[in-house]
């Protein structure tokens, strides 16, 4: 494998693992957004 060729390799991977952890990023957050809304709705309830 040429340098060219090694390096578009690097960057592929790295935009795939970008996208996977901004994914996992936002999967958390909206997890962490629903607990909220759940416990405030059980406040409201409570």
């Amino acid at each position: 494998m040429t340098a060219a060729a090694v390096s578009s390799e690097r960057m592929r991977a790295a935009a795939v693992y970008g996208q996977w952890v901004d994914r996992s990023i936002f999967v958390m957050i909206a997890r962490h957004n629903a607990e909220m809304e759940c416990r405030r709705g059980e406040m409201h309830v409570g």
